[in-house]
């Protein structure tokens, strides 16, 4: 079995500078689309399967292989979110623009993928319902535990109670729910 794992961090060279990845919104809507047209013809080549973080690496180009979208998070709704929780100097980069331009990159890129997996039934229903992919495409898969599984012991009456948050520190992450 052969993978290979083409990122910023591992050696993937573009003729932008390093520091664009210091800009998610860019990064994802302006080079990821051209990245997937320039390097997945000959990626293709190689393997029989792709498996995508992002699906915006897809919207330029729709792959000859089967090829899977694993989606942590869709940028379209969740900068319909931050607009409305950040304070003003975020809602500069969650803007109209942004916006459209991420509805339009899922738009095309969702569909053309073979199978996606999700973390929330909610993302399902937001992909069926807002880019019409097809139900059976997409498979939920939930982060986490099963609570009725896992009960640890615990001492309700103690004082000294303890929260652990395992993320980034994040509206995206639910940090601000927890707090």
């Amino acid at each position: 079995l052969s993978h290979q794992i083409f990122s910023y961090s591992n050696g993937l060279k573009t003729r932008l500078p390093n520091f664009i990845e210091l800009f998610p919104n860019l990064r994802e809507m302006m080079i990821y689309p051209y990245l997937g047209r320039l390097y997945l013809p000959r990626i293709e080549q190689e393997f029989d399967v792709i498996h995508f973080s992002t699906a915006y690496s897809m919207a330029l180009y729709s792959p000859k292989v089967p090829s899977v979208i694993s989606v942590h998070y869709i940028p379209s709704r969740q900068n319909a979110i931050y607009k409305q929780l950040l304070p003003l100097k975020y809602k500069l980069l969650f803007n109209p623009i942004v916006h459209h331009r991420f509805r339009k990159l899922e738009r095309m890129a969702y569909p053309r993928a073979d199978r996606i997996i999700v973390c929330k039934e909610e993302f399902k229903q937001y992909l069926v319902e807002s880019y019409a992919v097809a139900p059976e495409k997409v498979r939920v898969i939930k982060y986490g535990l099963d609570p009725a599984q896992f009960s640890p012991e615990w001492d309700w009456q103690k004082k000294d109670r303890m929260v652990l948050f395992v993320g980034r520190g994040s509206v995206g992450k639910g940090f601000d729910t927890l707090v």
